[in-house]
Parts: structure tokens; C-alpha cells; sequence
């Protein structure tokens, strides 16, 4: 049942988010990963943590295929070869077992999130009302006996599991998950 709550309500955050907010719930849900990952390796369980640094990867890979080169070609550019950096560098900890730069990765993505937070802030005082109001709908569909998480509404949605990467009929991978 709580995972159930859970589902539902992250399902909700990432349809209601903007742009903005989905970049910054990648980045962190990028972040976790590579530090259970890190976690995983110390404790010598070496198969799920391989597991849970290529979801990682697959988020920045994410990340990456999502820049719009059409907006700001040079700023894209930029943007780019920083998620190659942690990309390239996240491959290398993989096939070296070298912690450290895991380390280096989340070092990055750090300051990556605290940036996209912070642009998220501003622009929910820019614009207040717009998020609230989707919110507020949402809200309203809730089942009054389901416990919402503070301050947050708790939507009556289909449950989708976002625990786990998604696959096609055939096994192979076709997406990731932005849960940790």
C-alpha cells in the first residue's frame, strides 16, 4: 500500500513538474543513484551496484538526448560536455572499480542540482499561481482516505511503477527509472 502512495505520488510530481523541475528530478535521482551505487560497491555487492550505476548512466544518457541545440547552440554545447564529462567518468568507474570517481561524479551533479534548484525557486516566485493551480486540480481527485505527504497532494491516479526500469515484451531495456 505505502509503495503504492509512493508511486502515485511521484507519478503526479513528474506530470505536474516543468521543465525546469524534471531536469532538477533527473539530476537527483542521477545523484542517488550513483551514491547507492557507491554504497553497493563497499559492501561488496558488486552485480546490483553495476545495476544501479547504469540506470545512472542511462539518466544522464537521458539528460543528454533532451538538450535543445536549437535554443542556445554554444550554451548547449557547454551544458553537453559537462554530462559527457560525468558520463565518460562514470564509465571509467565502472570498468576500473575505482570509487573515486564516482565521487568525482556526484561532485558534479551537486552543483548541477543546486543550480536547477535554485532556477527552480526563482521561477516559482516568478510565477506562483501556475503550479499551485495544477496542483490544486489534482488535489481535488485524491481519495480522502489516502494519506498525502506533507504539504504535497496526493493524487487518484493509475499506479505506475517507477521503481524499476521498464522493459518491452522481449526483456530488452526500454527506458529507465528516475527512482532510486
Amino acid at each position: 500500500m505505502q509503495s503504492s502512495i509512493r508511486d502515485n505520488y511521484l507519478e503526479t510530481e513528474v506530470m505536474t513538474a516543468t521543465p525546469q523541475k524534471l531536469q532538477y528530478m533527473l539530476i537527483d535521482a542521477a545523484i542517488r543513484n550513483l551514491q547507492r551505487g557507491k554504497h553497493l560497491r563497499s559492501e561488496e555487492q558488486h552485480e546490483e551496484a553495476c545495476e544501479v550505476l547504469i540506470r545512472a548512466q542511462a539518466i544522464i544518457t537521458q539528460i543528454l538526448t533532451g538538450l535543445n541545440k536549437e535554443v542556445d547552440a554554444e550554451l548547449t554545447r557547454k551544458v553537453a560536455s559537462i554530462y559527457m564529462f560525468v558520463f565518460r567518468t562514470l564509465n571509467e568507474a565502472q570498468t576500473g572499480q575505482d570509487s573515486s570517481k564516482i565521487d568525482e561524479c556526484i561532485r558534479v551533479l551537486e552543483v548541477e542540482r543546486e543550480t536547477w534548484r535554485q532556477l527552480c525557486e526563482q521561477l516559482e516566485q516568478e510565477q506562483p499561481g501556475e503550479n499551485q493551480a495544477a496542483r490544486a486540480t489534482l488535489s481535488d481527485a485524491a481519495p480522502s482516505d489516502t494519506p498525502a505527504p506533507a504539504g504535497r497532494p496526493s493524487p487518484k491516479m493509475p499506479s505506475l511503477d517507477l521503481s524499476s526500469d521498464f522493459a518491452s515484451g522481449d526483456g530488452a531495456s526500454a527506458g529507465f527509472s528516475i527512482e532510486a
